[in-house]
């Protein structure tokens, strides 16, 4: 229809062409010859316009059928049943991304709330103290030294937020390279010995680890592994008053099946699946007093999920907390 179109309106404009050129010098035969071309024009228009109007009613009528068929007659049709099939599974898989997308749009508006939360705070606390002493206390011996000490907390706070920060995001866009090899697990004991023993010991507990006689070698990539470690023996400094924290090791088949237990506050069993979370805190007073960044979980799960390993969780209020996983064994 489209090409008929076309060569009627070449041969109408070959025509008009025609006149104009006849008739050149003529005036009022170029008035006649523009009015003719001035008809054509509106007479094409209009046709277009119909053209387009009938299609829109075609495509109306078409959808009304379409629809009468497939919900109101419910034709028992295979091709038909196959396309309406389709159909659905590709609008259910529409509605997921879009559910999905929506769920990471608030996710991120949500970690970048408690980021710029996480951050102000210090900051607002360390220009308190700074002003401070700017307005006169630093010229006196009863608080300086504990304002400049406060300072120094924050800023290590800080620290260890933008490392936590920096270490996640590693994470989560695929970007954090595992070293996985043969280790020795009494290397990584030692490290962590020499990480808490002092801490632990100035407040009168100890930290328990495994004697381990017979060295075991474990596959698994040592620093991060050492990061899961300091972050769970933290976790369990930070939400126990006193009493000693416990690591222990037992070989059980192909793997080293270990506990990290505290006998610190404890928490709920409804909180137990939230603490992976991003800056899930259950006592988030408690957990920014001690300087926590609320990530360190998150980061232990992230870490041992890379190593194909999961890991769980038990505690009982005012009896403590023990966290568990497996790490496999080197063959």
């Amino acid at each position: 229809m489209i090409k008929s179109l076309d060569i009627k309106v070449k041969a109408l404009f070959l025509f008009i062409l025609y006149l104009a050129t006849l008739y050149l010098f003529n005036y009022r035969v170029l008035e006649v010859a523009f009015f003719l071309i001035s008809i054509v024009f509106i007479l094409l228009l209009f046709y277009l316009l119909k053209q387009n109007q009938d299609t829109h009613h075609k495509i109306y009528n078409y959808t009304n059928d379409l629809y009468y068929a497939v919900f109101k007659k419910r034709i028992k049709h295979d091709n038909l049943s196959s396309v309406c099939n389709s159909l659905s599974l590709i609008n259910s898989d529409i509605t997921n991304k879009i559910d999905n997308i929506e769920n990471l749009e608030k996710s991120r508006s949500k970690f970048l709330g408690n980021v710029s939360h996480e951050i102000k705070t210090p900051l607002f606390i360390l220009q308190g103290y700074v002003d401070t002493l700017i307005d006169g206390a630093v010229h006196d011996s009863d608080v300086n030294l504990e304002f400049l000490d406060k300072i120094k907390h924050q800023s290590l706070r800080l620290n260890n937020l933008m490392e936590d920060l920096i270490k996640i995001s590693m994470i989560e866009s695929d970007e954090l390279q595992l070293n996985i090899e043969k280790n020795s697990f009494k290397d990584v004991i030692e490290h962590i010995s020499l990480n808490f023993q002092d801490a632990l010991s100035k407040r009168g507990d100890s930290l328990i680890l495994p004697d381990i006689k017979d060295d075991i070698f474990v596959q698994i990539d040592k620093d991060n592994m050492l990061s899961v470690f300091n972050n769970i023996i933290n976790n369990a400094i930070n939400y126990s008053n006193d009493g000693d924290i416990i690591v222990s090791a037992k070989k059980q088949n192909d793997v080293l099946n270990i506990r990290i237990t505290d006998h610190g506050i404890g928490m709920e069993e409804k909180y137990l699946n939230r603490i992976f979370e991003r800056f899930y805190c259950v006592s988030s007073d408690r957990s920014r007093a001690s300087g926590g960044t609320g990530l360190g979980l998150a980061i232990v799960k992230h870490i041992l999920r890379a190593h194909g390993i999961s890991i769980g969780v038990e505690s009982r209020i005012n009896i403590g907390t023990t966290f568990y996983f497996n790490i496999p064994i080197s063959k």
